[in-house]
């Protein structure tokens, strides 16, 4: 299954200073094209995982971290896998493909590129 990322970046912060987290949710580009267009399709066909993971720093590439669940309620005002899951495929956007590289550090092995394939 070829993975591609699917990303959502909230707009509405209320703090000027305060920057962004991107989630990320690694998909099945074909299935979750597939599911947008029929919902009878299950979520654990679409989604790698359950997973949800952040960029590491602000942006939309970098290393994939795991967010806390304080992050993760903030940004969708659950922490419910499920939930989260569900709008991500309803509200995310494709981005990126990925590259393999193995890092201790990182709880994913790999990267993102920020270009769109």
């Amino acid at each position: 299954m070829p993975l591609k990322q699917l990303i959502f970046t909230p707009q509405d912060i209320q703090d000027s200073s305060e920057r962004p987290i991107t989630m990320v949710l690694l998909v099945d580009e074909d299935m979750y094209e597939k599911q947008k267009k029929d919902k009878s399709i299950p979520m654990v066909n679409v989604v790698d995982s359950f997973q949800v993971f952040k960029y590491e720093k602000p942006g939309s590439s970098g290393r994939l971290a795991k967010p806390t669940k304080e992050e993760i309620e903030g940004t969708f005002g659950t922490s419910k896998e499920e939930d989260v899951v569900l709008f991500m495929l309803e509200n995310g956007t494709l981005h990126g493909k990925m590259v393999l590289e193995h890092d201790a550090r990182n709880s994913y092995p790999g990267k993102w590129e920020s270009r769109s394939h």
